[in-house]
């Protein structure tokens, strides 16, 4: 249930340019999926998660303005590349391997972090058995968070109550990742337009665009058409917080100079009333002197 929650190291690395995890998971909900391009923060995010709940499950302090966390039994990841030229173990049959030792003695109070799951194979036969896998586990009641870019995942989680989707966020004007997560989209992976960025050739990319049109079935195209949307509403209403918290510490500052100015024109008031009344004071006892010296001379 964590949020606003950095990671450690690059918090310790960065200092104030790391970005927070905004993620949550409801009590009803079983599983995340966390979608979006290569290098946008899938699995750092990941990393954060179980790095945080450990942290706290050990009674120390977290890396963040505040979370609320699930105290699991225990918590088992599939993170990283772990294949063996000495084990003969492919990328995918280590991953495999080590989720076949994962799932094998899961239950309600697991946490399970899976980065790619599926990956590394025939991608329609990898998403299958991706789904395959989190079907088992969620059959287990195990919570799970997995990244992914296979379609079929992001279709899988929006057909779910129990689900939920993020996009990590990423700006295409500076080909820069903003490390954020937006709530309730799928991402898009976007190799093609990454490529072009990275300067392959114009041919290249627009043969690849064209093959990649005709082998989009008419559900994904429709679902990225509304995550497209649901990205566009996201991103407008980030804005909109970024600007009224703008506008809200600025009239904050407006308001506070505003007092200031009144309390010092407030004792301006005051310090000229003091000196008009000592002026008052001081004319007359010159009067009263000049009468007294005019009496005294009538004498």
């Amino acid at each position: 249930k964590g949020q606003a929650v950095h990671h450690p190291l690059l918090l310790l690395g960065t200092g104030t340019d790391s970005v927070p995890l905004g993620l949550s998971m409801g009590d009803n909900q079983r599983l995340i999926v966390v979608s979006g391009p290569d290098t946008g923060g899938k699995t750092a995010s990941l990393k954060s998660v179980g790095l945080n709940h450990i942290i706290g499950m050990c009674g120390l302090p977290l890396f963040g303005a505040r979370a609320n966390l699930i105290f699991f039994d225990q918590i088992k990841a599939d993170i990283g590349d772990h294949q063996s030229l000495v084990m003969d173990l492919s990328t995918f049959s280590a991953h495999m391997t080590n989720i076949s030792n994962i799932i094998t003695h899961v239950n309600g109070r697991s946490l399970l972090l899976f980065d790619e799951l599926g990956t590394g194979t025939d991608p329609r036969e990898g998403a299958a058995l991706a789904i395959a896998v989190l079907e088992y586990v969620r059959a287990k009641q195990s919570k799970v968070i997995v990244t992914t870019h296979f379609s079929e995942m992001k279709s899988y989680a929006f057909e779910r109550p129990d689900a939920k989707m993020y996009a990590v966020d990423f700006d295409y004007d500076t080909f820069i990742p903003t490390y954020r997560l937006l709530d309730g989209v799928a991402g898009r992976s976007d190799p093609i337009i990454i490529a072009e960025r990275l300067g392959f050739p114009e041919s290249l990319i627009a043969d690849a665009s064209k093959r990649a049109d005709a082998m989009k079935s008419s559900t994904e195209a429709a679902l990225e058409d509304i995550n497209l949307m649901r990205a566009e509403a996201e991103h407008l209403r980030r804005v909109l917080i970024e600007k009224e918290t703008g506008l809200a510490q600025r009239e904050a500052k407006v308001n506070e100079a505003s007092t200031e100015l009144k309390e010092k024109l407030s004792k301006k008031d005051l310090e000229l009333l003091e000196e008009t009344m000592a002026l008052l004071q001081k004319g007359k006892r010159l009067a009263d002197n000049r009468m007294k010296a005019s009496s005294e001379d009538i004498s």
